[in-house]
């Protein structure tokens, strides 16, 4: 997930902290984005608001599912499809078998 965020951010991946583990990450992830004025969302693949972003020009996300080596991974997507997989740094991954959450970086207001 951190290198994915990374991607998305055009970050270096020592730039993100390290999230912590399931019950942590989102929260730890939103304290990190809170001052680059962002917030992370994800919305199960069926929802229609994902669809609904995806109408509406260039979307970059995040695509969170199972790897093909097994456990949860984290690949960047565009419009609905991956783009790159992080894993491993030559960014020659093998992408996911099923996919569980599209996940956006949203702006908020100040």
């Amino acid at each position: 997930m951190e290198a994915a965020i990374c991607s998305l951010l055009h970050l270096p991946l020592y730039a993100l902290p390290d999230l912590g583990g399931d019950d942590a990450w989102l929260e730890n992830l939103n304290w990190f984005l809170y001052p680059k004025n962002l917030f992370y969302l994800e919305v199960s693949p069926d929802d229609p608001m994902a669809e609904a972003a995806f109408r509406m020009g260039d979307t970059w996300h995040i695509i969170a599912g199972t790897s093909p080596r097994g456990g949860k991974h984290a690949v960047v997507g565009r419009n609905g499809r991956m783009v790159h997989d992080p894993h491993p740094p030559d960014g020659t991954g093998h992408g996911l078998v099923d996919i569980d959450k599209f996940g956006f970086l949203v702006s908020r207001l100040v």
